[in-house]
């Protein structure tokens, strides 16, 4: 797996939401150089979690501005949210215990999922964040 250029195509056109996409993208791609170089589990596991803490705090965010300005998509987006995170925080749990280990797999599936929730789900909000003010 390839490390992740930042594309045009990711960008939601809101700068809070795009600069934490990015943020995101780094530390996948931390992920991915760690687990290509055969990097220490203990090191994996804390930039698994600095993942897991990060997801948690931008759909907080964009939560928040789905309900202040009433987004119609906004329990359907929190359920994938939710799905999200309870699938990555169960992996972080089970890393921490010894029962999983990250791999190219795991990696593929946290970075097809967060460009398909990009790439789709947070674009659809979009225009309801830019008629509140959010640019």
């Amino acid at each position: 797996m390839e490390i992740i250029i930042w594309k045009d195509d990711y960008s939601v056109g809101l700068v809070e939401i795009d600069d934490q996409h990015k943020k995101l993208i780094s530390i996948i791609n931390e992920l991915i150089s760690t687990v290509m170089d055969y990097g220490d589990e203990r090191v994996m596991g804390d930039v698994l979690k600095q993942l897991a803490d990060y997801t948690v705090y931008h759909f907080d965010t964009e939560e928040k501005y789905m309900e202040m300005f009433n987004f119609p998509g906004y329990e359907n987006h929190r359920r994938k949210h939710k799905d999200f995170k309870i699938k990555i925080l169960g992996f972080v749990q089970k890393h921490n215990k010894g029962e999983a280990v990250m791999d190219m797999e795991l990696l593929e599936f946290i970075w097809n999922w967060l460009k398909a929730h990009i790439a789709v789900m947070d674009k659809e909000y979009t225009s309801c964040f830019n008629k509140h003010g959010i640019k």
